[in-house]
């Protein structure tokens, strides 16, 4: 679980420094991860309304695909699923998220993430904000065809989101 570590992204934090955590997390490579993120209440550091909150996201699918981990029991946790909500509700959920550096992967991972938490609401949201766009970062664990993928997901979000 990622819950006692967070992304500390103040006004020093670089574009350089958060490609170098999205390259550890693509590597699975921990240890790296652990330089780049330092001990605080998650995302406190991003201003409202910013897309860094996918940085958490991203870590929960490196978590559940990195190995042999049941996706469906990690996500159960109560805690994995309030860390997830929350840094949706600081990132893509705030009033202040606006299109800009990062949109459109914030708002795709979290649309894999919810529809892996089965919350079609929450997935059709971050749907309907991409509009036609959308990243095959996280689909593309799941198969080949990301496309097919992402167009079923947003067929059952917008089927159960009424």
């Amino acid at each position: 679980m990622i819950s006692s570590t967070a992304v500390v992204l103040d006004r020093a934090a670089t574009q350089p420094e958060i490609a170098s955590l999205r390259v550890a997390l693509s590597r699975r490579d921990w240890p790296a991860c652990r330089e780049l993120i330092e001990p605080a209440e998650p995302m406190a550091a991003a201003p409202p309304g910013s897309p860094h909150g996918v940085l958490i996201a991203e870590a929960h699918i490196e978590h559940i695909f990195g190995g042999d981990r049941d996706a469906v029991g990690y996500l159960s946790d109560p805690a994995v699923r309030a860390e997830i909500y929350g840094a949706a509700q600081r990132s893509i959920g705030h009033p202040d998220f606006r299109p800009g550096y990062g949109w459109v992967d914030a708002l795709s991972t979290f649309a894999f993430l919810f529809t892996l938490l089965d919350d079609r609401r929450s997935a059709a949201a971050a749907f309907t904000a991409l509009g036609d766009r959308a990243t095959a970062f996280g689909w593309d664990r799941v198969g080949r065809d990301v496309e097919s993928q992402i167009r079923e997901a947003r067929a059952w979000a917008y089927e159960g989101a009424s």
